[in-house]
C-alpha cells in the first residue's frame, strides 16, 4: 500500500492511504525476449477503414501498413504501440499515440511503427465485451498503453507503460 501525506494552504495536514497489490514478477514480456510474430490488422485487411483497426480521431496511415509478422521479419527495428485512443482507461493513449505518430513521420521508412488496438470489435468494443486483441495476451498485457521496442531481429530491446517521450523512444529506435 502506499501513505501519502500532503500539507495544506491552511497549516492542516491530509493523509490519504491507497491499498494495491503488486506482482512479485511481470506477467508482459521483457526486454530480451522474443517478440511474439503475429498477424495484426492492417490497413489493407480491412479494406481502408480506419474504423475498423483504430480508435484514434486523426489517423495516420503509416502506423497500419504492416501486420506486426511482417514488420519483424524484415530486417528493421520495430516500434509498437498497444494503445486505444478513444477507449483508454488512462489519460496517457492519446498523448502516446500523437508521440507514436510523429515518430513514424521522423523515421519514414529507417524503422517501422506499428499501432494496435487494446480491444477487439472495433468499432464498437461494447458489443465483444470489451473483449481484449490477441496482441495483448501475446505480450502478457491487460493495461495500456503499452509501448516496446524490438531490435532488426525482433528481440524486445525496451518497453514502457503509460507517458513516454518522443526523444526516447527515437533514441532506442537509433541505439
Amino acid at each position: 500500500g502506499l501513505e501519502v501525506q500532503a500539507r495544506l494552504v491552511d497549516g492542516q495536514t491530509a493523509v490519504q492511504r491507497i491499498k494495491f497489490n503488486v506482482a512479485a514478477e511481470s506477467t508482459s514480456l521483457l526486454p530480451g525476449d522474443s517478440a511474439p510474430r503475429l498477424q495484426t490488422p492492417t490497413l489493407a485487411s480491412v479494406a481502408g477503414d480506419f474504423s475498423q483497426i483504430t480508435s484514434a480521431w486523426e489517423p495516420n496511415p503509416a502506423l497500419y501498413q504492416l501486420s506486426l509478422d511482417e514488420a519483424l521479419s524484415n530486417g528493421k527495428p520495430t516500434v509498437l504501440l498497444l494503445a486505444t485512443p478513444a477507449f483508454c482507461q488512462t489519460r496517457f493513449c492519446g498523448p502516446a499515440y500523437e508521440t507514436i505518430s510523429a515518430l513514424a513521420d521522423q523515421v519514414g521508412e529507417a524503422a517501422n511503427v506499428l499501432h494496435v488496438e487494446v480491444y477487439a470489435g472495433l468499432p464498437d468494443p461494447a458489443q465483444t465485451n470489451w473483449q481484449l486483441a490477441p496482441v495483448m495476451a501475446a505480450f502478457g498485457l491487460a493495461t495500456e498503453p503499452w509501448v516496446y521496442v524490438m531490435d532488426a531481429n525482433g528481440t524486445i530491446i525496451y518497453r514502457a507503460e503509460g507517458v513516454f517521450s518522443l526523444e526516447e523512444i527515437m533514441a532506442t529506435v537509433e541505439a
